[in-house]
């Protein structure tokens, strides 16, 4: 099957795949506190903030009513936007999701430690140029401030919406001990990277160029002598994927791998034949992904002259 195939049954897929979140922006700069601006109170600074008692969290009301306190750029620079800060405490170690869809105007939402660095950062993942986090780590014990801020100078009527991410782990495809096997023939499936972790990750400037930092789902592959891989993935995140022989040595054991830009393709032919791992996998964040392909293996050439078959008789 040829790699354009492979695409137009991707890109199939895709279009079908409602629940893919939109990229996220992960290339946050530290916090930057801005001098100079009184304090108020009802989240105006990290000295008044609106404390989250308890999770899941909704509030709202308008950021033309602040000031310009803080920024971060992920990755946009320069903003004059004025912001909200929220406080939490969670009691235990848990994961959230934060998001500002429901707002009127361009947003920007970030998250940071209570040594004030920033954790994480989002711009534009809802439509709309509105903002989304994803499975966001909480430390039990530790305050995180939560910042609503705008895009330039943008201000309105925001509403965060916070809830707690409640990872279930896949039973399978979790690590190479519990890959997901892949039969000979075509194949073609969508999963949901948010329910892994981050177990693996090849080298930068390794077999895909790059490291992958977020998480990834594996499958098992075995090809014989002269055996062949072919398969894409496609997605709304920066993906990566690549084919390793050794997951204890991801990065020195890849035959082949992709992080060029979506969709993300691979073809191996083994001359020797062996077991490998399909690593579907991320730059960084997590969503929905796409994977279509097909594994190709020789036909066996056994002896089946007319001796040989009266023989099973």
């Amino acid at each position: 099957m040829k790699k354009l195939m492979f695409l137009f049954l991707i890109l199939s897929l895709a279009a079908g795949s409602a629940l893919a979140k939109d990229k996220i922006e992960y290339n946050c700069s530290d916090l930057i506190v801005k001098d100079g601006n009184s304090g108020r109170v009802g989240g105006e600074d990290i000295a008044s903030t609106v404390v989250i008692g308890a999770l899941p969290f909704v509030d709202g009301g308008n950021t033309g009513d602040f000031f310009d306190d803080y920024n971060v750029a992920c990755p946009y620079t320069g903003s004059t936007s004025p912001d909200v800060v929220y406080a939490f405490t969670p009691a235990i170690d848990m994961a959230i999701d934060a998001d500002l869809c429901a707002s009127s105007y361009d947003t920007k939402l970030y998250i940071a430690d209570s040594a004030l660095n920033v954790i994480d950062c989002n711009d534009d993942s809802c439509p709309g140029y509105m903002s989304e986090l994803f499975d966001v780590a909480l430390t039990g014990g530790e305050t995180y401030y939560i910042f609503v801020d705008g895009y330039g100078g943008s201000s309105g009527d925001y509403i965060l919406n916070i809830t707690e991410d409640i990872i279930l782990p896949p039973e399978d495809g979790e690590t190479c001990d519990i890959a997901i096997p892949l039969m000979d023939g075509p194949f073609a499936f969508d999963v949901d990277l948010c329910l892994y972790a981050n177990d693996y990750s090849p080298l930068s400037g390794g077999c895909t160029g790059y490291t992958a930092n977020g998480p990834e789902a594996v499958y098992l592959i075995d090809l014989a002598p002269g055996g062949t891989i072919e398969v894409c993935e496609d997605g709304a995140i920066d993906l990566a994927i690549y084919l390793v022989t050794d997951c204890a040595d991801v990065g020195g054991s890849c035959v082949a791998g992709d992080d060029s830009g979506n969709p993300e393709c691979l073809t191996y032919t083994s001359t020797t034949g062996g077991t490998f791992y399909l690593m579907v996998d991320t730059y960084s964040g997590c969503g929905l992904v796409s994977v279509a392909g097909e594994i190709v293996n020789p036909v066996g050439t056994e002896n089946s002259d007319w001796s040989t078959v009266k023989a099973l008789y």
